[in-house]
């Protein structure tokens, strides 16, 4: 792990070749690029219809890479084929309560064989129960090879992202340069391997979904079950999606693209507006001193709305004996 460079890498579809093996060869964690989406109201039937949409459309997309499905309520993956949409059109229409989510995820496998190592083929749409005193957010969690987006384009997959925003309307999201962990297993160890590369490359995102909804959730806190309880972003990059209510706090729409400039692109769609950082995704190198002049603008903008309240537990997992606080609260403040 040791020998890779990243910044020596010319050709940015070489990141997929790039596997980080422990001591047993066994891969911890890969880099991809990552379209996260989070929102409330998981329970609503119309929303996780849509959601289910917006993982087919997905799996349509990626096409044949796609290779598995995991079934609503079950442990086990099955191939994929068009039953699979089937069973989470009519499992998303289920009213359920309290303690039923619900969850539509596909996977794509080398030679379709299943495994449990991380893939850059995969998209989890993880839906809350209905639980008025504990809604916790509900997310989207969908990955890509890098390759697929540089050969896409940049300004096809802002139009995808955009698309899909439009359609399934989060309440927020990123996309940009990640590393991918297996079900985003960033404790236990998982974490220390990809911390000095998000560490040293400000423009990889660290992708703990679920973690960091456990810590930031406006209703889990001191005024648990609060509606008015302040809502937060966990951090930006290339793309960072807000809806119609962060983008009032912020100032309104006119507001927010005069901030940015016209070298930071602001896409606005029925509901609320994506933020582009530049033309181009970046994963910038702290070493050199490099840090996007276009990432620095948007964190600048969205840094109003950003979660700073870590305590017991933090986002990144860093290496003793470094302190995990600190270097959390470093990462989120990269681009100050």
């Amino acid at each position: 792990m040791e020998n890779i460079d990243l910044s020596k890498v010319a050709d940015l579809r070489e990141l997929d070749k790039i596997r980080i093996v422990d001591g047993r060869g066994f891969t911890r964690f890969l880099f991809g690029f990552t379209l996260n989406m989070f929102f409330l109201n998981g329970h609503d039937a119309d929303k996780r219809l849509r959601g289910v949409e917006i993982v087919e459309r997905y799996r349509h997309l990626l096409g044949k890479e796609i290779t598995h499905y995991l079934p609503n309520g079950a442990t086990r993956l099955k191939k994929m084929d068009d039953k699979a949409f089937i069973h989470y059109k009519a499992a998303a229409l289920i009213k359920v309560k309290n303690n039923y989510g619900f969850a539509a995820s596909v996977y794509g496998f080398p030679n379709g064989k299943e495994s449990d190592t991380p893939t850059p083929y995969c998209a989890a749409f993880i839906t809350s129960s209905e639980n008025p005193l504990n809604p916790w957010y509900s997310r989207f969690d969908l990955y890509f090879p890098v390759s697929f987006v540089v050969e896409k384009g940049y300004a096809a997959f802002v139009g995808i992202v955009k698309e899909w925003c439009a359609h399934f309307r989060p309440d927020r999201g990123s996309s940009g340069f990640s590393v991918i962990f297996d079900d985003s297993k960033t404790s236990g160890g998982w974490g220390a391997y990809a911390f000095p590369f998000v560490k040293r490359f400000p423009g990889l995102d660290w992708d703990a979904s679920t973690h960091w909804d456990a810590l930031s959730n406006p209703y889990l806190g001191p005024k648990r079950g609060v509606a008015d309880t302040k809502r937060t972003i966990r951090s930006i990059n290339w793309l960072s999606i807000i809806d119609d209510d962060f983008l009032t706090e912020l100032g309104g729409l006119d507001k927010v693209k005069t901030n940015l400039g016209p070298q930071c692109p602001v896409l606005s769609y029925k509901g609320g507006a994506i933020l582009q950082a530049g033309p181009h995704p970046e994963l910038g190198d702290l070493n050199d001193g490099i840090i996007s002049a276009y990432y620095r603008t948007v964190a600048r903008v969205l840094k109003p709305l950003r979660f700073e309240g870590y305590n017991k537990v933090e986002l990144l997992d860093a290496p003793a004996p470094l302190n995990d606080l600190e270097e959390t609260l470093k990462w989120i403040r990269r681009f100050d």
